[in-house]
């Protein structure tokens, strides 16, 4: 990507997966996660010190992971179709340990996760009609705590599909609802 408008396609192309839901680079690591390989894998790890040529670093196939964010040691695995967020323990990415699990709470259909900037809470999406957003407190991620709740739709119909945090703020992407843009400074 040295010119954005002009990318080039890197050869020989690396064959781990054929296609992925999503991928989260940590850059600071040279690490990549990716969430939903070939449509049914969980977290496939791979060390990018040579991105020509990544390694696999770690997997965790415990569940099919939908999407995810990473940060500080931690894993939060959004498992869409078991309505549930793995809370993971990432020190040795050869061996992601579950350390606790968000769910059994209503419309339970976990697409999306993300962090709030200290970690503390992590916001969820269910992509489902009329869902809300959550938010919870992960401080003691053996026993995560829901904390908070938002909507802005009356009607009930909205089906809300992305959370991503930038400092006291969370935007909330719904399907045919646009973006509501939160303040989640208290």
């Amino acid at each position: 990507l040295a010119d954005p408008e002009n990318p080039a396609i890197v050869t020989p192309s690396w064959g781990g997966f054929s296609r992925a839901h999503t991928i989260h680079i940590d850059q600071a690591s040279a690490t990549a996660y990716v969430a939903g390989r070939n449509g049914t894998g969980g977290v496939l790890i791979l060390r990018l010190t040579q991105p020509m040529a990544p390694t696999v670093a770690g997997m965790w196939d415990v569940a099919y992971v939908h999407d995810m964010f990473v940060r500080d040691g931690r894993m939060y695995a959004a498992a869409i179709n078991q309505g549930k967020c793995y809370i993971l323990n990432i020190a040795n990415l050869a061996v992601p340990t579950v350390l606790g699990v968000i769910a059994n709470y209503p419309d339970a259909f976990t697409h999306n996760v993300w962090a709030t900037g200290d970690g503390s809470h992590v916001l969820t999406t269910d992509e489902r009609a009329g869902a809300v957003v959550r938010m919870w407190d992960v401080s003691d991620p053996v026993h995560p705590e829901q904390t908070s709740f938002w909507s802005s739709f009356t009607t009930g119909r909205a089906i809300p599909h992305n959370v991503h945090v930038d400092g006291n703020l969370a935007y909330v992407s719904y399907y045919t609802a646009g973006v509501r843009v939160l303040d989640i400074a208290d």
